[in-house]
């Protein structure tokens, strides 16, 4: 398992081209790699494809992905991998697990 930044690098990308390849804002790639942020789930998606990698791949994305299945809010999917096969399984967690984490954040729709 490798880091982010780590991953990047091995891609001699930058941090605007790694977000500019995934349709991320360059802050996001930048506070996750620093620690300052937990990667929500699209962005865990876009990055993980940018990089062609498993989100597993990833240790910013397994700790977050390791701590919604620990959650008690994420009945059914815990235990399991996050795949592209499962994402909708784990989607609805994260986004309460973040909405939790940083009330702030919430928008209306």
């Amino acid at each position: 398992m490798q880091t982010l930044k780590a991953a990047r690098a091995a891609r001699l990308l930058t941090v605007r081209g790694l977000a500019e390849r995934a349709g991320v804002a360059s802050s996001t790639v930048h506070l996750i790699e620093n620690g300052r942020s937990v990667p929500r789930f699209d962005a865990i998606q876009k990055l993980s494809a940018a990089l062609d990698v498993e989100p597993s791949d990833i240790a910013e994305f397994q700790a977050a992905i390791e701590g919604i299945a620990m959650g008690k809010e994420n009945a059914g999917a815990e235990g399991r991998a996050l795949t592209p096969a499962n994402w909708g399984t784990f989607a609805p967690a994260i986004r309460r697990t973040r909405r939790s984490l940083h009330p702030s954040t919430e928008t209306t729709r």
